[in-house]
Parts: C-alpha cells; structure tokens; sequence
C-alpha cells in the first residue's frame, strides 16, 4: 500500500480549539478561558450588540478584520462589547 495506513494521520495531530460561535461566528467566550458562570461570560444582549457591528462593519468589507481584532482584545482582558466597538473604530475610520 502506499500510505500503509498513514492516510488519516492528519486527523490525529493536535486539535485547534474552535474561538468561534458555531451559530454566530463571533468569538466564543470558552475560547478564553472564561466559561465559568459569572466571570465576564458575555450576555445575549453582548452578543446581538456584537452582532449589529459586525454588520455595520460588513457593509465596508471589513467584517473579518473587525472579528479578529476584537478578539484580539477580548483575550488582552477587555469587554466582550468594548472589544467590538474599539476594534470597529480601528478599522472603520
């Protein structure tokens, strides 16, 4: 055989941790660590607020980069919402 079994190898390599909503696309807060209830986990109403300026920041092309950097700051230790509206006005100027 040529790959003797070796084939589905990539498959067993280190896992990367999804940082994203599966039903959203924002950046999940368990992807940093803050899936304990109460320590800063972000609500509903952070999350549709997230939402709304990702999709002012769509209509400049700019939804992808908005994300990143928010998550960016999410990690750096900033709120979940702050995050959103610093890393708009990074790139929407």
């Amino acid at each position: 055989m040529i790959n003797s079994g070796r084939e589905w190898d990539w498959m067993d390599k280190k896992k990367k941790t999804d940082e994203h909503c599966h039903y959203s696309g924002l950046p999940s807060p368990t992807a940093y660590g803050t899936d304990e209830v109460g320590s800063g986990q972000p609500s509903p109403g952070d999350y549709e607020h997230a939402t709304l300026i990702l999709k002012e920041a769509s209509a400049y092309g700019l939804e992808w980069e908005v994300k990143e950097t928010a998550a960016k700051y999410v990690k750096e230790g900033y709120g979940y919402v702050e995050a959103f509206e610093m890393a708009y006005n990074d790139w929407v100027k």
